[in-house]
């Protein structure tokens, strides 16, 4: 839960749906609102309003059908990714544990192997300096003393890295919490399972998480090959209350009227876009 490979994966996930969201909320009308005051001198260029309500969506555009199949593939994708990342870190989780598991129970036998050596080492040199010992066999003890002490360093080492990986992982920080090893089973594996076919190893989530990736991609191409002398449909609404400040009266025949009122469908068809 706490890998940032995982929140890495639940953002991507959330990012996919948010687009999605996106794309469909075109379908979906827009209010705005505008309010404003002035003066003008002469004919106006605009009818002048106090305020203004307008409302548009789009009704049909082939190329955001092809985008919104596009981001529904899009979220499936994100969603197949973040299960295989999950698995991917669980797996790596589990890997880490047993090795570190198996770290701690090398240092402790090297540990006792050590003071074994130390011990050795000490024998023989008290029966050198008696003289039942020759200076060759000082020497061997004293080696295979360093040897067990460079291999107990090197577990360390190995110790120190699983660690910071499982804690990586699992974000936790409390050494005791760490490894528990009264939790890994030691009878090993009581069963073989034989795959008797492929329909038994199924394609992991992230191999399924491609293909559909692709799948988005081809209806998003395929939407945008839509685009050119293709209809775009597009819903329209504005009333807006006309000023009575700027004389607009005079140089237009309002008959008492201030309210003005439009509702519409507008067809576009694109002709040329580089």
């Amino acid at each position: 839960k706490n890998s940032p490979r995982v929140k890495m994966a639940e953002d991507n996930a959330k990012r996919a749906a948010v687009s999605l969201a996106e794309m469909k909320d075109v379908f979906i009308p827009r209010v705005t609102g505008s309010s404003g005051l002035g003066a003008s001198s002469g004919i106006t260029l605009s009818v002048p309003t106090i305020f203004t309500i307008s409302a548009e969506s789009l009704l049909f555009d082939y190329s955001q059908l092809g985008n919104v199949r596009a981001g529904r593939l899009g979220v499936q994708a994100a969603d197949l990714s973040l299960r295989g990342t999950r698995e991917q870190v669980e797996e790596d989780a589990i890997v880490t544990y047993l090795s570190l598991d198996s770290a701690y129970q090398c240092q402790a036998v090297l540990a006792s192997q050590y003071e074994y050596a130390l011990r050795l080492v000490s024998i023989v040199q008290e029966r050198f300096e008696a003289g039942y010992e020759n200076e060759l066999e000082l020497k061997k003890a004293r080696r295979t003393a360093l040897q067990i002490k460079l291999q107990k360093s090197q577990v360390e080492d190995r110790i120190a890295t699983l660690t910071e990986h499982l804690r990586g992982l699992t974000g936790l920080t409390n050494e005791s919490e760490l490894i528990v090893s009264e939790s890994i089973p030691r009878d090993g594996l009581s069963s073989v399972i034989l795959l008797e076919s492929a329909s038994m190893c199924p394609d992991s989530p992230n191999t399924l998480s491609a293909e559909v990736d692709a799948k988005a991609k081809l209806e998003r191409a395929f939407g945008d090959s839509r685009y050119m002398w293709m209809p775009q449909v597009a819903f329209e609404a504005k009333y807006g209350r006309i000023s009575p400040f700027n004389s607009a009266s005079t140089y237009y025949n309002l008959n008492g009227n201030y309210n003005t009122l439009a509702v519409g469908v507008q067809f576009q068809f694109p002709v040329l876009d580089l």
